[in-house]
């Protein structure tokens, strides 16, 4: 939008993830994937954030080194965002 004649310059839209359906990895897996992202310790919660785009399992897990929540791609196990004190 320009900023002083309020004109709409440019539309960007984001794509559906509804067009490509996937089959979401399962909670045990995504909170290994989530362990050994973060190099061990115990898993705290897991929550399947079926909102996000894409989806994601979010495993707050606990270790020596701290608190980390890592984010797990629900549909194929790629390892999204490693967050401390998540």
């Amino acid at each position: 939008m320009d900023a002083y004649s309020g004109q709409v310059l440019k539309i960007i839209t984001q794509p559906s993830n509804t067009a490509r359906a996937c089959t979401y990895i399962s909670k045990a897996k995504a909170e290994a994937d989530a362990l050994a992202a973060v190099g061990g310790g115990k898993v705290i919660l897991a929550l399947l954030e079926t909102q996000d785009h894409p989806a994601v399992w979010s495993v707050d897990t606990a270790n020596s080194r701290g608190e980390f929540e890592v984010k797990v791609n629900a549909c194929t196990a790629k390892i999204v965002a490693i967050i401390p004190g998540g």
